[in-house]
């Protein structure tokens, strides 16, 4: 076979010819930064040309813009994949190689003075470890196994923004004080510590408490009866569909709108001492 759709079923060349004048089905993603467009699209046909291997049916390419936006001729980079998965994952390796760089480098220069104010809720045992080497980083064995895959999306979202993590997981805060009589902080009797942070803003990512938890449990983020029908109706939403939802957890005046709440938490790689203003010890109760 040469032709195939975008879960990589084989398709006849007429089904593949209607498909390719569809624009919207051909594209996968686009962005635009730096001087540069990011943009990869499904091809269908199989660029192995039968050479052994998965099919190539997705190509990504980096191609030059003006200051006025027009694109350019003559690709500066380009490569191709066999699923959407691999092309979604290489497009926004491109995107952060091509086309944010220059602009996550301003971005850190025009805020780097700008800082927030948090909290974070840490074991005491986390807290001296913090004070001993300075950096406290997050912990894959203190995440539930049930929700590590949304750990990874939120990861991956997380360094799509900039954020290095380096194969951990993030460390969480609060927009709120946490109020220390309630009893979900930590285990009963756990020594644990309040610390009151400063946190330059670019090192925080955003999200919508209630609306996470569409995440963690794996559903589509829904707004409307309609769409909440839709998705326990035995036709769904499709994983791309559904991932793609998720994106809105992070659109906090959305989620207010859409009667998640306003509660905000907030993700960053890694806990610096110098952060700390204040400390409070308590017991989990």
């Amino acid at each position: 076979m040469r032709y195939y759709d975008k879960r990589g079923n084989p398709i006849t060349l007429e089904q593949w010819s209607v498909l390719l004048n569809d624009p919207d089905y051909q594209r996968v993603a686009i962005d635009q930064g730096s001087g540069r467009q990011v943009s990869t699209v499904w091809l269908g046909l199989d660029h192995r040309h039968g050479r052994g291997g998965s099919p190539l049916i997705f190509e990504t390419m980096v191609f030059p813009m003006s200051p006025n936006g027009d694109v350019g001729v003559g690709e500066i980079d380009a490569d191709r994949y066999s699923t959407l998965e691999e092309a979604l994952a290489g497009h926004a390796e491109m995107a952060k190689d091509h086309a944010y760089v220059l602009d996550k480098i301003v971005r850190k220069l025009e805020e780097s003075d700008k800082s927030v104010k948090v909290w974070t809720i840490q074991t005491e045992a986390a807290y001296e470890e913090l004070k001993a080497e300075g950096t406290l980083y997050g912990d894959w064995s203190r995440v539930d196994k049930d929700f590590k895959k949304a750990y990874y999306w939120l990861c991956h979202q997380m360094e799509n923004r900039g954020m290095r993590l380096r194969g951990r997981p993030p460390i969480w805060a609060w927009q709120t004080k946490p109020d220390l009589r309630h009893n979900a902080h930590l285990e009963k009797g756990e020594k644990g510590v309040r610390l009151e942070l400063e946190v330059p803003s670019v090192e925080l990512l955003a999200s919508n408490y209630s609306a996470w938890h569409c995440v963690l449990n794996d559903h589509y983020l829904t707004s409307t009866d309609a769409e909440t029908d839709k998705a326990f109706s035995d036709d769904g939403y499709t994983r791309d569909e559904i991932e793609l939802s998720w994106q809105k957890v992070f659109d906090l005046d959305y989620c207010v709108s859409a009667d998640y709440g306003s509660a905000v938490q907030l993700t960053m790689p890694a806990l610096e001492l110098h952060y700390v203003k204040k400390a409070q010890a308590f017991r989990g109760r």
